[in-house]
């Protein structure tokens, strides 16, 4: 008996010391795990404060896996809502809002619930809806897919919530010829689809009596014409990390911008001489001797079209620069041109001006957020047209003459763009235009001056010099959809 009784009491210590160890083993687990989503979260919002989304989702999606955290479904909800699954977001959001967090929970906790609740309240206008209605509505076997996804006959009538952007609807019934539909749903939009299964399948696979499928897109077009929008309101964002407003993306705009900025003209007008018959010397050829810095304004239009990531714009504009005389134009007027200047009490005054308008081709980034920053670069082909105006009075004597330069240039330009509205983009603008001119001309007024007489003449293009002008501007751009 004895033995039993001291058997028993080493099974029980055995069994004892078994689940101690267990338990030892479950929290160091445990612990590690936690650790491990710790970093993964830190990574996550690191690469969040970066715009790298999805990568931050992939990172605080695992980081919930390990350890479930009111932060990380925060994180998860805002990574969704950048990412345009703005369905998705909202789930984990309202997941969020529901937390009951214990009186000791940490203070970061209950900021993560606070803002979740701010965030849905401002997420779920912006979420798109779309109501499927399907005729005859009285088929057998209604299939429906949406995006390649089986989906339940029950959303049929009812305002189903739906991301924005292009999705693919197919219907299809027992004996009848299945229809598929693109349809595009705009942010914060209400879309009404009817798709139309009047066709019925014959043995053959032909179709008998009933509308079209064409007829049905048309059908679905129309009461596209009719969907109901709301204005973008704002979404995911709180604390520090401000809270961008989603911009709907329109298929078509009419662009219509402004500019403002200086430029500096730099190279020759051309090559020739006095020995040519132009006024001054090889050394007076430089540009910038006659056109000094100056300041720039430009208007342009055009029409923005999306494609993939971005959008791309043909345009065309027109730029006018007033410049500051150049250092021609304070040598004597006999240095300058010949004119005669005995009485060394002659006046020379100028206005130099120049012009350019062209057609170009602009590639955006599209930014899709209110003051999300983005970029642009610009290929254009450019006439440009450099003018001096000039007086010459001495004593009672005043002529006055016109100087022109004519010529084709290319235009490259880039810079930043942020979107402060839908309809409405700040920018700024570097811009570089190089070219060559090939005519020259003349209108002199002064019987007395040693002008050449000819009014207007071609340059040789050996006698032809490249010349380039760099621009710096800031302005804005307006879009309208059409």
């Amino acid at each position: 008996m004895r033995s039993c009784v001291t058997t028993l009491k080493l099974v029980g210590i055995a069994a004892l010391a078994a689940q101690f160890a267990w338990s030892a083993h479950v929290q160091a687990q445990s612990a590690a795990d936690k650790a491990t989503a710790r970093q993964l979260a830190t990574e996550a919002i690191q690469l969040y404060r970066q715009d790298r989304f999805r990568e931050a989702f992939d990172k605080m999606d695992r980081a919930e896996t390990l350890y479930d955290a009111p932060v990380h479904l925060l994180y998860i909800a805002r990574c969704q809502a950048k990412l345009m699954k703005l369905v998705e977001a909202a789930e984990v959001y309202r997941r969020l809002v529901r937390v009951e967090l214990p009186a000791q929970a940490p203070q970061t906790f209950r900021d993560a619930v606070s803002d979740g609740q701010k965030e849905l309240a401002e997420l779920e206008p912006t979420i798109p809806a779309m109501r499927l209605e399907v005729v005859p509505s009285d088929l057998q076997e209604l299939r429906i897919q949406i995006d390649d996804e089986a989906v339940s006959t029950a959303i049929l009538g009812a305002n189903r919530p739906i991301n924005p952007g292009v999705h693919s609807v197919r219907v299809q019934a027992a004996g009848r010829a299945p229809v598929q539909q693109q349809v595009r749903v705009e942010l914060g939009g209400k879309q009404a689809v009817r798709l139309d299964l009047g066709r019925t399948e014959t043995a053959a696979g032909t179709s008998s009596s009933g509308p079209t499928n064409s007829v049905a897109a048309a059908s679905n077009l129309a009461n596209a014409a009719g969907k109901e929008t709301a204005p973008s309101p704002q979404t995911a964002g709180s604390g520090g990390e401000g809270k961008p407003d989603k911009l709907g993306k329109s298929p078509v705009k009419l662009l219509l911008g402004v500019e403002v900025g200086g430029a500096v003209a730099t190279g020759k007008l051309d090559k020739r001489t006095a020995a040519d018959g132009v006024m001054g010397s090889a050394d007076d050829r430089a540009l910038a001797g006659r056109f000094g810095p100056g300041f720039m304004a430009e208007l342009s239009a055009g029409v923005s079209i999306p494609l993939a990531q971005f959008r791309v714009a043909p345009i065309a504009f027109f730029d006018f620069h007033t410049h500051q005389p150049g250092a021609l134009f304070n040598k004597s007027v006999g240095e300058s041109f010949g004119l005669p200047d005995t009485t060394k009490s002659s006046v020379l005054e100028t206005v130099p001006t120049s012009t350019a308008f062209g057609l170009a081709v602009r590639v955006d980034t599209a930014p899709t957020e209110r003051f999300k920053l983005g970029a642009f670069g610009e290929l254009g082909f450019v006439r440009q047209a450099f003018s001096t105006a000039v007086t010459w009075t001495q004593g009672a004597a005043v002529c006055k003459f016109t100087e022109q330069y004519t010529g084709n240039a290319v235009r490259l330009a880039g810079g930043a763009l942020l979107p402060v509205s839908s309809s409405f983009t700040l920018e700024s603008r570097l811009g570089w235009t190089v070219g060559s001119f090939d005519k020259s001309s003349l209108t002199p007024g002064c019987p007395a001056g040693n002008l050449p007489e000819a009014k207007s003449a071609g340059i040789a293009s050996d006698k032809q010099a490249i010349h380039s002008v760099i621009s710096l501007g800031i302005g804005g751009t307006f879009g309208i959809s059409l």
